[in-house]
């Protein structure tokens, strides 16, 4: 797993301007070290985890166990919950979603859980897996 580095800003006082051909050398070696840097580490597969302040939770539920809280240890509430992955227990494959995603409602509780209050489109009485991303 890849990390992308700390930026640092080319300034001014960086680069020598009584000599064009420097002062051009001094500008493209840190933009195109970065740039490396940056093609590398997305190259590289750059995750959540390392990269971004998200948990990533996997849940089994059926609709009649909601509301459902889910802790995450953000350094701060969540502003965002997304449902990267949603199927029927017992078949993985073939869950039809094509009425509309599963579309959570969900608030943080300032306690460090999320509660998802409700998942639209769910058939009652069925088991589904459901992975989510917090941030």
């Amino acid at each position: 797993m890849a990390s992308i580095p700390p930026y640092r800003r080319i300034g001014l006082e960086d680069i020598n301007l009584e000599d064009p051909a420097q002062a051009i050398e001094q500008l493209l070696y840190p933009l195109n070290l970065n740039f490396e840097t940056l093609s590398n580490a997305l190259s590289r597969n750059v995750t959540f985890s390392e990269n971004i302040s998200a948990t990533t939770r996997q849940i089994n539920l059926t609709e009649e166990q909601l509301p459902i809280r889910i802790a995450h240890r953000l350094p701060r509430q969540a502003t965002h919950l997304f449902i990267s992955q949603m199927y029927e227990t017992n078949n993985r494959t073939g869950t039809d979603w094509s009425a509309g995603g599963p579309f959570p409602a969900w608030y943080d509780d300032g306690q460090g859980n999320v509660v998802i209050t409700s998942i639209a489109h769910l058939t009652a009485a069925t088991q589904y897996v459901m992975t989510v991303l917090i941030a």
